[in-house]
């Protein structure tokens, strides 16, 4: 064990040690004392021990570092053993904490990752294409958190579950399946006859997309997509600067997220309610529509 602390104790850099944690020389070093002390341990789990207790805020979170002690100070324990005794002993314990650990709070960091990579894709798909070089700075920190993803100790590839994550609960071909020309069809006819639970189903559905790809705008989306607002001004009494209203505020988040591309169609739609296209089934159908592109934009960004 001596070798091993000459050679990563001083290490508290997170990037750094976790790449000598790689090195095959110290990849040796660990299985040789594992083959001693006979306990079962992959030489990567058995050196992420130095990472638990010299990089526990990057690792485990700041947040989260009194509910781990057991685990950082039995990691001490092992790196400072003088016996085989010993360090089997707190070898056989830190390998449940770690268990514990990784089921707990590891998910905890994979979903964070998972999510800040799909923004982060999101971010860049909404570049406009002569802006190279916000492109490039976003790219950049895309590439961190997979450089960050892929130093994680774990037997999953968490790079690979990156590239795949999608908070998406329906696909581009399921939407434009469910919500086609007949469908908005149905919708106008029973606007017009007065049931308007089509109407807000939809407004439902637009809610849930974009609180789930927008989850740091919960309150700002439910203010657009407000069933209960809906309803109550649909059986009671609205005027066009209503409608116009919550079409700007709709077509804004939109456009905020949307590819650039698609800024000159949403334009369009914008200027028909300005210039008192105000028919609401029919506004409700664009959004559907830009947001049926959306949904094509992200699955073709998470091929590429």
């Amino acid at each position: 064990m001596e070798n091993l602390r000459v050679r990563l104790i001083n290490i508290k850099d997170f990037d750094i040690l976790s790449e000598l944690c790689c090195l095959e020389e110290n990849i040796s070093y660990a299985q040789d004392i594992i083959n001693n002390i006979n306990v079962n341990i992959t030489p990567k789990n058995f050196l992420s021990s130095f990472i638990i207790y010299n990089c526990s805020h990057d690792i485990i979170g700041k947040n989260h570092i009194d509910e781990n002690l057991d685990l950082i100070n039995t990691a001490k324990n092992m790196i400072f053993s003088e016996t085989y005794s010993d360090l089997k002993k707190y070898v056989t314990k830190y390998c449940h904490l770690f268990e514990i650990w990784k089921k707990k709070d590891y998910k905890l960091i994979i979903d964070s990752l998972c999510h800040e990579f799909f923004q982060t894709n999101l971010s860049i798909l909404n570049i406009p294409t002569n802006n190279i070089e916000k492109k490039m700075l976003l790219t950049c920190y895309r590439n961190k958190i997979v450089h960050y993803a892929s130093k994680l100790v774990s037997s999953e590839d968490v790079c690979n579950i990156l590239y795949n994550y999608s908070p998406l609960k329906y696909t581009h071909k399921e939407l434009t399946t469910k919500y086609n020309k007949d469908f908005f069809t149905n919708l106008s006819y029973q606007f017009d006859s007065d049931n308007f639970i089509p109407f807000l189903d939809v407004i439902d559905f637009l809610c849930d997309f974009y609180i789930t790809i927008q989850n740091k705008k919960i309150e700002h989306i439910k203010a657009i997509f407000n069933r209960g607002y809906f309803n109550d001004i649909l059986h009671n009494n609205y005027n066009n600067d209503d409608i116009k209203f919550f079409s700007n505020k709709a077509f804004d988040l939109i456009k905020s997220v949307q590819i650039h591309d698609n800024n000159t169609l949403l334009e369009k739609y914008r200027y028909e309610v300005i210039t008192n296209s105000t028919y609401l089934p029919d506004i409700i159908e664009n959004i559907v529509n830009l947001t049926i592109s959306l949904t094509n934009n992200i699955e073709n960004m998470q091929k590429n």
